[in-house]
């Protein structure tokens, strides 16, 4: 007999009431400006900032004017004393100002937190000077290594970078190690004009194999962090498959209720359900789940854009990371191998696949479409969960991950092997006959209705503008895009047998076939509507 909901269910409940309440009670408190703004903001619609010179001078001359009054005895004082010309600089404050949507108060105010916190992280000595990887410990710099947050490689619709956060994947040894690690991520971050004035979206996938495991540790730190940084946080995502979890959703908006600033509440979404689930969700913000770094066939995490970022980082500031270049690095089945004799590696068998199959259209690209296609590449590479390896030339027994440019030249020599290699006899691809079709599965015929083929409608309906507007291998492009999508969420293009009602699983062309098809139908429904 059912008893009813328990204790713990009934609060995960009334905290996912107070979250959903909460959240409309802000957006209705808004001014209907605010509200559409905070709006356009989520979706990667709101238009370019444009600065005037004469405007943003009067601005930094208000903003002078606000910390001379309030800097009297306070941190600032103290680093202006260390360092005049580095919290005096121009492009300093006016990261500051940008960050604030030119509140000139609330800018000011902000430097000051923010050197509180630079101060408690790194030390008085360090207030009048950028922060290095030289400035970060051992222990700092292993946080980059497990990939728990990450920039991604690409933007959102708006151009935006997005920070990509997995809690399951947090490990230090104490709090600071990550709390700094964060802080020179930030940091770097903003030497970006193009972010200082888009912001920054966040997503936290708090799902699966990646959900919070530390019970929620420095969360009140990573909020304070948060709002000490010069960035504008243009959308916070929180995806969970745990209704409990709304209970430090919830504490997280409590938080800001009593900190400014008040519209950050209006760009916090929360996403409740699976994987595929959450990850529609985030499409129809302008986040593509393809960039993601998650391998969705076994829910283990794509390191190689974490790793990549940090060994750029690395050859930017001429840092020698003894610790991570003495480490030996062990050959995985999908990793991709430099050098003669790796024919065997299942890594370089898939490179040479992929290669193959879009060497055609590869050939009649030009130079723009071309670094795209590498690039669609090495994503399907990372999504196996594959790494591009090198042998230490110093010893051979140690391999070393090359950087993104490293795996970029290793893609289009691959592209360069196969139009010189003599061709080969097709073998005819082997079928395979299945039994049952899963929920994901995109079905061919009379079965529309699965939930595989709805959502290959909704990413149509998401990229149809993208597609009509591109060129033959766009087109080409963003119809594999979403085979692979369906296929990394354990979806299979399936037809139906005539001879015994089993299921025929399609190979890949015909299922890029089916989403092209798809394209065209949405596109003569229009035709009749108009």
């Amino acid at each position: 007999m059912d008893e009813g909901p328990t204790a713990n269910s009934r609060e995960d409940l009334l905290a996912k009431g107070e979250v959903d309440a909460f959240l409309a009670e802000t957006m209705s408190n808004l001014s209907f400006k605010e509200r559409q703004k905070g709006q356009e903001d989520l979706h990667g619609v709101s238009e370019n900032i444009t600065e005037q010179d004469d405007e943003i001078e009067k601005l930094l001359s208000e903003m002078e004017n606000h910390l001379n009054k309030i800097k009297h005895g306070s941190i600032y004082e103290l680093a202006e004393s260390l360092c005049p010309s580095h919290v005096t600089n121009r492009d300093f404050r006016l990261m500051f100002l940008r960050g604030n949507r030119y509140d000139t108060k609330a800018a000011s105010k902000q430097i000051l937190k923010f050197l509180k916190m630079k101060e408690q992280l790194f030390g008085q000595e360090k207030l009048g000077k950028d922060i290095t990887l030289e400035d970060l410990s051992e222990d700092d710099r292993v946080c980059f290594s497990n990939g728990s947050f990450q920039i991604l490689s690409t933007t959102d619709r708006s151009n935006r970078h997005i920070l990509f956060q997995m809690p399951g994947l947090r490990k230090f040894k104490r709090l600071e190690n990550e709390l700094r690690a964060r802080y020179y991520l930030y940091m770097i971050a903003l030497k970006s004009e193009e972010t200082q004035l888009r912001g920054m979206i966040i997503v936290v996938y708090n799902l699966g194999n990646f959900q919070e495991q530390l019970n929620g540790v420095g969360f009140t730190e990573y909020t304070i962090q948060g709002l000490a940084i010069p960035l504008h946080f243009a959308g916070v995502h929180y995806c969970t498959e745990d209704i409990a979890q709304y209970g430090q959703a919830r504490n997280f908006l409590n938080f800001l209720s009593v900190h400014p600033p008040s519209w950050a509440r209006s760009r916090f979404q929360m996403h409740h359900g699976s994987h595929l689930e959450c990850q529609y969700c985030l499409s129809t913000y302008g986040i593509s789940t393809r960039d993601l770094p998650i391998n969705s066939t076994n829910d283990a995490p794509i390191l190689v854009n974490a790793h990549g970022w940090y060994k750029e980082r690395c050859e930017k500031e001429s840092f020698a990371d003894l610790s991570q270049s003495d480490a030996p690095c062990t050959p995985q089945l999908n990793d991709v191998l430099f050098g003669r004799h790796k024919s065997q590696q299942e890594g370089n068998k898939m490179l040479r696949r992929v290669v193959e199959s879009l060497a055609e259209a590869y050939d009649g690209a030009n130079k723009g479409e071309k670094k795209d296609m590498a690039a669609t590449v090495i994503r399907e590479v990372e999504a196996a969960g594959g790494r591009f390896l090198k042998q230490n030339e110093a010893d051979c027994r140690i391999w070393v991950e090359v950087s993104n440019s490293g795996a970029h030249e290793k893609v289009t020599q691959a592209f360069r092997n196969h139009r010189r290699a003599p061709p080969t006899k097709q073998k005819p691809p082997q079928v395979v006959v299945l039994d049952f079709y899963r929920p994901n599965d995109v079905l061919f015929g009379r079965h529309r209705n699965n939930d595989g083929n709805e959502y290959m409608r909704r990413r149509v309906l998401d990229l149809t503008a993208e597609y009509d507007q591109s060129t033959k291998f766009g087109k080409k492009v963003i119809t594999d895009a979403i085979v692979r999508e369906i296929q990394g969420l354990r979806g299979r293009f399936l037809a139906q047998r005539d001879e015994d009602d089993k299921w025929e699983k399609l190979p890949d062309d015909v299922a890029r076939a089916k989403v092209s098809k798809q394209f065209s139908n949405n596109r003569r429904v229009r035709r009749n509507q108009m």
